[in-house]
């Protein structure tokens, strides 16, 4: 019962903030960035060792400008999340434009499903709300859940409001396999470091040995269908560009374990190029390389 007091309560409180316009909301962005980077400085020392690990070729000047752009950025994707809660479909049209619609027009005359990997750059929130918004088929995102129950409630809500479907991640591959005999969109968000190196694959991102999931490769090796790298750019301040990428699921048939892996590579390769469009708009400050690959026993 306190729950949903404490959910209406907050959610509303959410709601009428945004319907704020975005020259305010980009004003409590510019405060949040000085509290967050000057006062709290949230997660900077690991945010500024990540960027100097991915790019040891660029001098201490570029890397702190990437590092305070990158924190207006995310100060940014928090407002731009709030305005998610009540934004129009006009507006998310204007806000985030398609660059490869013929793609899109394909997959939605597909008879059966198809995968679009994503990652953490750009406004990864809009993103979810814009496919959904234009696919007319059934969309299935891959998410983890929140600990406070409260905003995991407002989380999906806002996710789903004009009709995607949240899968939680423990059960999203065997969920997935069965939806895609049908026609549907599933999308993974696949950049984040795996809980267990146990079940992590490592590759390379920046040159730099890196873990990573590879069980959306066995996915979509097993089912067989379309997948593309959903690449994002950010134009300007509160406006985004995604185009689809292909990545040729053909070439690693039959699945193997071994061509799964080989797949996982290839999403890696297209994240890094899409992180070097600019730098300034991925999450450095999560712990990417947390895990450091097994030493081989002689």
């Amino acid at each position: 019962m306190l729950n949903q007091i404490l959910y209406v309560l907050i959610y509303s409180w959410l709601y009428l903030t945004s319907l704020l316009p975005m020259t305010f909301l980009y004003g409590v962005s510019n405060i949040l960035y000085f509290i967050v980077f000057y006062i709290w400085g949230y997660r900077k020392e690991l945010a500024y060792q990540n960027l100097k690990r991915a790019f040891p070729e660029k001098s201490e000047a570029e890397i702190q400008t990437i590092l305070k752009r990158n924190y207006q950025y995310l100060a940014d994707v928090f407002v731009e999340y709030l305005k998610s809660i009540s934004i129009s479909k006009k507006e998310i049209a204007k806000r985030f434009v398609i660059k490869t619609p013929e793609v899109f027009e394909e997959l939605i005359k597909l008879p059966k499903g198809a995968v679009l990997l994503g990652t953490h750059y750009g406004n990864f929130e809009w993103l979810v709300v814009l496919v959904s918004s234009h696919v007319p088929k059934p969309t299935y995102g891959v998410y983890s859940g929140l600990t406070n129950a409260v905003f995991e409630k407002i989380v999906v809500k806002t996710r789903e409001r004009w009709g995607g479907e949240l899968m939680p991640m423990k059960s999203a591959i065997l969920n997935s396999m069965h939806r895609l005999q049908e026609p549907c969109i599933v999308g993974f968000i696949c950049d984040q470091s795996p809980y267990s190196p146990r079940e992590s694959y490592f590759t390379t991102l920046f040159g730099i040995p890196t873990a990573a999931h590879y069980r959306f490769a066995d996915l979509v090796l097993k089912a067989e269908v379309p997948t593309h790298y959903v690449q994002v750019e950010r134009l300007k301040r509160g406006y985004y560009a995604l185009s689809l990428i292909a990545m040729p699921f053909e070439d690693y048939l039959p699945y193997s374990e071994e061509k799964a892996k080989r797949f996982t590579d290839l999403y890696n390769r297209l994240l890094e190029n899409n992180i070097r469009i600019d730098p300034a708009f991925w999450l450095w400050t999560h712990r990417r390389w947390k895990h450091a690959p097994p030493q081989n026993k002689s």
